[in-house]
C-alpha cells in the first residue's frame, strides 16, 4: 500500500516574512510500518502534530503535540501511521535565535518539546490549531503568537555569510569569510550560535543539497559531483551516505516520497 498524502506550502507575512521561510502542512493516510526517511536541509523547525502519532526511529520518540526539530546533519527517520496531520513552521537558517535563545549548536540532530524552548504558550496556540479548520486560520494563529515572541534580529553578517554560501558555486568557506570580512574562528563562533553548525560542516550540506538537486536523470552523477565542488566520487559518496543513508546511485526519488517532496519544494 502506497502512502498518500498532500503537502502544501503557506507564505509568511512581510513582518515574519525575515525570519520564518514557509508555513508548511501534511496530511496523508500512512500505511502502518512504512518508514519515511529526511534529508537534512539546514533548518530549525516548529511542528504541530494535529493528527496520529508520528514514531521517530532515531531514539524512540513519539511526536504528539508540539516539537521543535533542530537542524540536522543526518538522515532522520521517522514512521508515521493512521491519518498524519502535521503543521509545520519552517524558519530560515540562522533565524530561529530570534525567537528563542538557545544557542543553535545545542538542538543540533535533537527533537524536544516546543514548551521548552518557547514556552507554555506555544501549547495553547497548539490547541487552538486543532480547534481550527482551515490551513489559512492556522498560519494567521500562528503568526499572531509569534509576534509577540520576536525578540532579536538575525546577525547581518551571518546572514551575508549563509546567503554567499548558498548562492556562489564552489566557494570556499575561507573565500566566504574574507568576502563578508570576518576571520574563520570569529565566524565559526557566531555559527554555532545562529545556525547550529560549523561554517565548514553547513558547507557540506549545503553542497550536498545542491547535488542532488541536480540529479535529474539527465546528467551524469560525475557531472553533478563536479559542478557542485566535489572533486572525486569517493568525497560524493560519502557526503551524499551520510545525508540520504545511501549513495547517489541507489538513490530513487521514486522510492523516496517525502525526501522528493522536500527536495522539490525546499531551497537550498
Amino acid at each position: 500500500m502506497e502512502i498518500a498524502f498532500t503537502y502544501r506550502q503557506y507564505r509568511p507575512s512581510a513582518l515574519m516574512a525575515a525570519h520564518v521561510e514557509c508555513y508548511w502542512t501534511w496530511q496523508g493516510d500512512c500505511p502502518a510500518g512504512r518508514v519515511e526517511r529526511l534529508i537534512p536541509g539546514g533548518r530549525v523547525e516548529l511542528i504541530f502534530n494535529l493528527g496520529d502519532e508520528v514514531q521517530w526511529l532515531m531514539d524512540g520518540l513519539v511526536l504528539r503535540g508540539t516539537h521543535i526539530m533542530g537542524q540536522r546533519d543526518r538522515l532522520f527517520f521517522c514512521r508515521p501511521q493512521g491519518k498524519v496531520r502535521l503543521f509545520g513552521v519552517r524558519f530560515r537558517p540562522g533565524c530561529f535565535g530570534a525567537f528563542a535563545p538557545t544557542p543553535l549548536h545545542l538542538l543540533l540532530n535533537r527533537l524536544l518539546p516546543a514548551a521548552e524552548l518557547l514556552g507554555p504558550g506555544v501549547e495553547e496556540m497548539y490547541q487552538q490549531l486543532w480547534a481550527t479548520g482551515s490551513d489559512e486560520c492556522r498560519v494567521r494563529l500562528v503568526e499572531e503568537g509569534f509576534c509577540p515572541m520576536l525578540a532579536g534580529t538575525p546577525s547581518s553578517v551571518v546572514q551575508a555569510a549563509l546567503d554567499t554560501m548558498r548562492r556562489v558555486e564552489g566557494i570556499s568557506v575561507e573565500a566566504m569569510c574574507e568576502q563578508v570580512g570576518w576571520g574563520y574562528k570569529r565566524m565559526e563562533r557566531a555559527f554555532l550560535k545562529e545556525v547550529g553548525y560549523t561554517p565548514k560542516g553547513y558547507s557540506r550540506l549545503v553542497r550536498f543539497n545542491k547535488a542532488i538537486r541536480r540529479m535529474d536523470g539527465t546528467t551524469t552523477l560525475t557531472s553533478v559531483g563536479h559542478a557542485c565542488g566535489y572533486y572525486d566520487q569517493a568525497h560524493f559518496i560519502k557526503d551524499f551516505s551520510r545525508f540520504a543513508g545511501m549513495t547517489p546511485g541507489q538513490f530513487r526519488p521514486e522510492e523516496n516520497p517525502v525526501a522528493e517532496l522536500l527536495i522539490r519544494n525546499q531551497a537550498v
